[in-house]
């Protein structure tokens, strides 16, 4: 993970006191919404078939909004590999929460 984008979830806030999001929540709901149609994407069609083009569809952006957040096609799908990794590990943490020592899993 860069240094910036560090610099960037230290100042974010739940809400200006009139209720509205905040710059920096839209922006962290739009890169999970371009990570789940990349995951999306990659479930239906595949690593190969998986284009900017079908992702901008699936997530209902355009190719501009996407690069906005993202600057190439690798680093979505490095983002993407990232939230999938750390959802794993957090089910997988919390499965191993449940095993008693000694028990056989």
């Amino acid at each position: 993970m860069s240094k910036s984008s560090g610099a960037k979830a230290s100042f974010e806030t739940e809400a200006t006191s009139a209720g509205k999001r905040t710059h920096a929540q839209m922006r962290r709901e739009m890169r999970f919404r371009l990570i789940g149609a990349t995951i999306t994407t990659l479930v239906d069609r595949g690593y190969s078939a998986t284009s900017v083009q079908n992702i901008c569809e699936e997530a209902g952006v355009s190719k501009g909004a996407l690069f906005r957040h993202f600057p190439t096609r690798l680093s979505l799908l490095v983002a993407t590999g990232r939230y999938a990794y750390q959802q794993l590990v957090g089910e997988f943490a919390e499965d191993f929460k449940s095993i008693q020592p000694g028990e056989n899993f």
